[in-house]
């Protein structure tokens, strides 16, 4: 008989008790989902808590010829993932890189690498690099790529910060390449052939400040801060986009180093050429996922002699879109178009009450031209185009003072916006469809936004089919939040089926990759795969966006408690083969505990109404439940093979910490062990062996690497007690482990971290509560051994 401590005593509950939360267990099992430790532990209270079972061996399924035929045609192209770095390979790179760039130029200082990985503008999952460089030529960047290449980390190009959809978030760490210091500048100036070579980091505005002086200026306008080498990986353009295009009309060539270290030039500066591949605008619109851009020839334009701006109010919102289709067909060359709806007209208002607009749809205009004449006859026709579809009055500025303070509304927009709701985040999302479809999407999410009860100001380039819509929301209610990704999402789903794309200026990033098969279709994004594979075989450059999207997609189907779908997203993370995170792990363990635990609870279910219709005689109805079993039993082999190739193909051989090994043999244990509790005979003693092996691996390991406080290391001494008295049927081996544990854990309970504290002590209640139980039986068994004298002792007493 085992010995109880002191400790454990106090804490000794009634076995009413234990058994009363042993069935509730049984009906909350499927429904449970947690993140963090608590979704581990909670599993583990199930597991020692299940009742032991008892099944006919499962006849495993060959595929057939066609079965692997097919899965062979259904092999798409897998982006490779670095994995995540250590900080041993952390350090070495770092000391590598302080000595081909001066000491001060390379940095791991926490708030610059937070500064570096995450956006006051996005609202998507980040992280931060594990290292910041500031480069001050293309050398020096080929050197860099060099260096994170020899330890496969991540590299990740940094221009103005200014990304809405999380371009340069690092949530595998890495190396991020910031042009902010010392690549911000112009490189060559060619006036007569209106070029200009510039570094990554200049800013857009200061570009133009300095062109001003020569009568040109780069006519790209996004937001303000934003860099030109971000304008080139998100192929942006701005209010001045119905006139002058996009960022990719814009580019001659760019230098770039590709992602193994080498210096290239797209091509060469005239204006035209038609040698060779269009290498430049292959760059264009990559997102550092290609390689880094280090010097970009930008093509300019010479600066309009005459401009002046204009403002129309309308009815309805689509009255005021309907004027775009009819403005393009009549060849209009207007500088630019912008819609700003009621609720952004009422924003500007309270930002600035002097502007006194009509808080109605209202479209800004701006006209610019080489004479007074140009302009002028533009007014004319675009304020007959406006009247036609119910313009109000038609109002144009007459000089500098009058064209500053029209303009000034469209400004200042966005910071207006956020007076709708004080206090409030802003989400920022734009779509783009042709200018024909224009009025019928504007109409139909205006009357989505209308049936929100977030603001949602919207403000759009609308002159190309371009607009954005501002949804501002508390970032901390998660209601709020739900809501403005539902928005957010179905604007995006809504341009699509209009043959648009889910950005026009933004890119995609994180936020809006999920959509991009869907606009693109699967073939498309292949191709694309392709390309990166060959350009960036390793898969440094800017990499974990699509792994970020199933993530994203894995919580999403937590959430809504579709387990079998969540299964699907975590096992195409675990294939990339670069490790999982502690929120991955516990997001795999929660995908198929649900997933199994729901079919276990089947399993039972079905095996108790068979053994009732066998005590009765209904044979019948008999052979009907086997079959239904085996169906069950069938689903429960598949469940648990296809985890279990997961860990020993994918999770267990690359882990290197000690707290994911132990975490995937515990994980191993597991589902061996429920392979075991439905089948039998040799099956079930196969099974049996693995699972015991996998627990003493863990144990072996955690025994080695972990404290005896540790959550992970004391839920594999629950699980491991529970296979030892359910599978092993073993109490004493089980009483064993989990005393031992349990008393390790109290002699260490002082160093208990704030952050594992309620984890730790919930599972030493469950190691209380089992032994409280198998304690009992114990005695009882013994008792009736006592009671009842073997054959022996009645011989002998003969």
């Amino acid at each position: 008989m085992l010995k109880l401590s002191p400790h454990f005593k106090r804490f000794t509950t009634n076995r009413n008790i234990f058994q009363k939360r042993f069935y509730q267990t049984q009906h909350q099992v499927t429904a449970f989902k947690t993140p963090n430790y608590a979704a581990f532990t909670v599993a583990t209270l199930v597991a020692a808590s299940s009742g032991y079972w008892y099944g006919s061996k499962l006849q495993q399924q060959e595929p057939t010829t066609s079965e692997i035929t097919e899965k062979r045609q259904q092999v798409r192209p897998q982006v490779p993932v670095p994995a995540i770095p250590t900080h041993e390979t952390i350090t070495k790179a770092f000391n590598e890189l302080q000595q081909v760039l001066p000491a001060e130029h390379v940095s791991v200082d926490e708030e610059l690498l937070q500064d570096h990985g995450y956006s006051n503008n996005s609202y998507h999952n980040e992280g931060a690099p594990s290292i910041v460089v500031f480069p001050s030529n293309t050398s020096e960047v080929a050197e860099i790529v060099k260096i994170a290449n020899r330890f496969n980390l991540p590299i990740i190009p940094f221009s103005g910060g200014t990304s809405l959809e999380g371009h340069f978030s690092a949530p595998k760490g890495g190396i991020c390449i910031s042009f902010t210091e010392h690549m911000d500048q112009i490189v060559e100036f060619h006036p007569q052939d209106m070029d200009i070579v510039v570094q990554p980091g200049i800013q857009w505005e200061d570009l133009n400040f300095y062109l001003k002086k020569q009568g040109l200026f780069f006519p790209m306008d996004p937001g303000p801060g934003a860099c030109i080498g971000g304008m080139v990986g998100t192929s942006c353009s701005g209010t001045n986009a119905v006139r002058y295009g996009t960022m990719r009309e814009w580019v001659i060539n760019l230098t770039i180093v590709t992602p193994e270290g080498k210096i290239l030039k797209t091509r060469q500066r005239p204006r035209k050429t038609s040698a060779g591949y269009d290498l430049t605008k292959l760059f264009i619109g990559s997102e550092g996922t290609l390689g880094v851009v280090t010097e970009i020839t930008l093509k300019l334009a010479v600066l309009p002699q005459e401009e002046t701006v204009a403002v129309c109010d309308f009815p309805t919102i689509r009255d005021a879109a309907a004027v775009v289709p009819d403005l393009v067909r009549a060849g209009v060359q207007i500088g630019a178009v912008e819609l700003l709806d009621a609720q952004m007209m009422k924003a500007i208002n309270l930002a600035n009450p002097d502007l006194g607009h009509s808080e109605k749809p209202t479209l800004f205009f701006k006209f610019s031209g080489g004479s007074k004449v140009i302009v002028d006859h533009e007014i004319k026709v675009v304020s007959e185009i406006a009247k036609k579809h119910q313009g109000g009055k038609f109002k144009y500025a007459k000089n500098e003072a009058e064209k500053a303070e029209l303009w000034e509304g469209r400004k200042i927009a966005l910071w207006s916006s956020t007076l709708l709701k004080p206090d409030a985040s802003v989400w920022t999302t734009d779509v783009v469809v042709p200018v024909s479809k224009l009025p019928e999407l504007i109409a139909e999410t205006t009357k989505d936004l209308e049936g929100s009860f977030l603001p949602c100001p919207m403000v759009g380039h609308v002159g190309d089919g371009n607009f954005h819509v501002f949804i501002l929301f508390k970032k901390d209610d998660k209601k709020e939040y739900q809501e403005a990704k539902r928005l957010n999402k179905n604007l995006l789903e809504r341009a699509i089926r209009m043959e648009g794309s889910v950005s026009g200026e933004h890119g995609v990033g994180i936020g809006k990759k999920m959509f991009l098969t869907e606009e693109l279709g699967e073939n498309t994004v292949d191709m694309m795969k392709t390309i990166k594979i060959a350009l960036d075989p390793k898969g440094l450059m800017n990499p974990e966006k699509e792994r970020e999207d199933k993530i994203y997609m894995a919580k999403i189907a937590e959430q809504a408690e579709r387990y079998d779908e969540m299964v699907k997203f975590m096992t195409e993370v675990v294939q990339l083969n670069n490790g999982l995170s502690v929120e991955e792990r516990n997001l795999l363990s929660v995908a198929f505990k649900n997933v199994i635990g729901a079919r276990r609870a089947s399993w039972r279910i079905v095996s108790s109404i068979e053994q009732k219709e066998e005590s009765k005689g209904h044979d019948a109805q008999v052979t009907k439940i086997k079959e239904y079993r085996t169906k069950i039993e069938n689903e429960l082999y598949k469940v648990c093979n296809d985890i279990l190739l997961l860990l020993k193909d994918h999770l267990i051989p690359f882990a290197q910490e000690g707290e994911a090994k132990v975490f995937y043999y515990k994980m191993e244990g597991d589902y061996h062990r429920y392979v075991a509790e439905y089948t039998t005979a040799d099956a079930r003693k196969k099974s049996a062996d693995e699972a015991h092996e996998a627990y003493k691996q863990a144990t072996k390991v955690a025994s080695a690497e972990l404290g005896t406080t540790h959550p992970i290391r004391l839920g594999l001494a629950l699980n491991f007690s529970v296979f030892y008295y359910e599978i092993l049927n073993n109490p004493s081996s089980a009483c064993q482990l989990a005393k031992q544990a349990f008393d390790d854990a109290i002699a260490e309970l002082d160093t208990l971290s704030e952050d594992s504290y309620k984890d730790s002590t919930l599972i030493m209640q469950l190691l209380r509560d089992n032994l409280t139980l198998w304690t009992s039986d114990l005695q009882d068994e013994t008792e009736r051994n006592e009671e009842t004298p073997t054959a022996d002792a009645a011989v002998n007493q003969e």
